[in-house]
């Protein structure tokens, strides 16, 4: 328990976590872009295939978890029934047990319950991976301070654009990943379909289109 304690409450162990969630953002956005051009791949009526990719992403979905699940454990031990006492802490909970049901129990229950209502909630499931970017502010003091006021000096106007496009980075995922199903309904009028994925088919499609809706909204 003491070595535990030891390395959770290292600044290195902080830093390496918050390494980690960062890297598994760039994967979602990369993510996001594979599954925009697949999208448009179906509008445009061109044959794509993403199978290694989806393979790849997979691969790096299992790892990730594993990762975070063991950095959980670590924290719950050292902390035990204090790591409880954070909001932040029971999101991160919620986080790596919807990642343990999506990658595992989904695939067992799945074989049961081929239902619309069951893929829509795996699909929610994914969502809730974006809340692990959310984690950054907590482990990282300037963010924190933003959180609960906003100062006028210089440096608190550096990290309020850097909070700012963090909330972006967010937004594009999200956005990107809810819209996929949309764009991909054959049922749903080509044009709309095709609007639609001129604005948010891809994360760096969503991310102009939210970057456009901040700096002008109504333009």
């Amino acid at each position: 328990l003491l070595r535990s304690w030891t390395l959770v409450i290292n600044q290195k162990f902080d830093l390496s976590c918050g390494a980690l969630i960062v890297a598994n953002a760039f994967v979602m956005v990369a993510q996001g872009e594979f599954l925009g051009q697949e999208a448009g791949a179906a509008i445009e009526g061109r044959p794509y295939s993403a199978s290694v990719a989806d393979s790849v992403f997979l691969t790096l979905d299992h790892i990730f978890f594993w990762v975070f699940a063991v950095e959980l454990v670590l924290r719950m031990i050292a902390y035990k029934v204090d790591y409880f006492k954070t909001l932040f802490n029971f999101m991160d909970v919620v986080i790596v047990m919807s990642a343990m049901f999506e990658l595992y129990i989904s695939n067992m229950l799945s074989i049961d319950t081929p239902n619309l209502s069951f893929v829509r909630l795996i699909k929610l499931l994914k969502l809730v991976k974006v809340l692990r970017i959310f984690r950054v502010l907590r482990l990282f003091h300037q963010l924190r301070v933003l959180l609960v006021a906003i100062s006028a000096s210089v440096s608190a106007l550096v990290w309020s654009i850097v909070f700012v496009v963090l909330v972006q980075f967010i937004a594009a995922i999200f956005i990107t990943q809810v819209v996929q199903s949309f764009i991909l309904d054959a049922s749903a009028p080509l044009q709309t379909r095709t609007a639609a994925y001129s604005f948010f088919g891809r994360w760096s499609h969503s991310l102009l289109t939210v970057y456009q809706m901040a700096l002008a909204p109504g333009a």
